[in-house]
C-alpha cells in the first residue's frame, strides 16, 4: 500500500510538471503572436503613411516627360511586348535591392538614376494604369533563404484574365504568372494599394484576391 501511494505521489507531480509546462508554453505562445500582430500592423501603418506622403509629392511633381512617352510609344504593341518595354525600364536605371528609404515617385527615380523594387514597383502602378490595366500595388513580408526582408511588386491583370506580376527580383525583363510567382516565396501580404483604396491581409478580400 505505501508502495502505491509513493508510485501516485510521483505521478502526480509529473502531471502537475506537465501542466505547468503546458501553461507557460501556452503563454509564450500567445505572447509571440501578438507581438508578430503588434509588428506587422506597426509595419502596415509606416506603409500607408508613406505611401500618402508619396502620392502627395507624385501629384505636385507630375510624371516626367519620359515616362510617359515611354506609355504612348507602346500604345500600339501587344500586351505582352508592352509588358515587356515597362520591365526593361530598370535597365537604364542603377537598380538596388534594399537599402533605400522611402519609396521615390517616378520624378525623384528619373532624378537620382537610383531605384529599388518599391520605386520601380510604384513606377509600373501608374504606368499600367495609363495603358489602361487595371494594376494593384503591393507590399510583402518575405522569407526566402532563411532571410526576411520587405518587398513590393505591382500585379496586374492582363488581357486573358490572368494575374502577373512585374517583380524587379525576376532574372529576366519579363512578368511572372501570380500563382507561379506565389511558389517562389514564403510571404505575407502587408500593404494592397488599387486605385485610391487600401487593403491588407487582415481582411480575406482584395480586389485581385491575392
Amino acid at each position: 500500500m505505501k508502495k502505491f501511494f509513493q508510485c501516485t505521489k510521483r505521478q502526480l507531480y509529473w502531471v502537475a510538471f506537465l501542466w505547468v509546462a503546458m501553461v507557460f508554453g501556452l503563454y509564450a505562445y500567445n505572447a509571440n503572436i501578438s507581438t508578430a500582430m503588434v509588428t506587422r500592423y506597426a509595419q502596415y501603418d509606416d506603409v500607408k503613411m508613406s505611401w500618402n506622403h508619396l502620392n502627395t509629392r507624385n501629384y505636385q511633381q507630375k510624371m516626367p516627360e519620359q515616362f510617359a512617352v515611354l506609355v504612348n510609344d507602346i500604345q500600339h504593341l501587344s500586351q505582352g511586348d508592352q509588358f515587356k518595354a515597362l520591365m526593361k525600364q530598370t535597365f537604364q536605371f542603377n537598380l538596388v535591392n534594399g537599402g533605400e528609404t522611402d519609396t521615390k515617385t517616378p520624378y525623384e527615380l528619373l532624378q537620382t538614376g537610383v531605384g529599388d523594387c518599391s520605386d520601380f514597383a510604384y513606377l509600373w502602378y501608374h504606368q499600367l494604369w495609363r495603358l489602361g490595366v487595371p494594376a494593384q500595388y503591393i507590399t510583402l513580408m518575405i522569407n526566402h533563404q532563411g532571410e526576411t526582408f520587405m518587398h513590393s511588386v505591382a500585379v496586374a491583370r492582363d488581357e486573358m484574365g490572368q494575374l502577373v506580376v512585374f517583380d524587379t527580383l525576376t532574372f529576366l525583363p519579363l512578368v511572372v504568372p501570380y500563382k507561379k510567382w506565389k511558389e517562389m516565396y514564403d510571404m505575407k501580404l502587408l500593404f494592397a494599394q488599387y486605385g485610391q483604396t487600401t487593403e491588407t491581409l487582415y481582411s480575406d478580400v482584395t480586389f485581385f484576391n491575392l
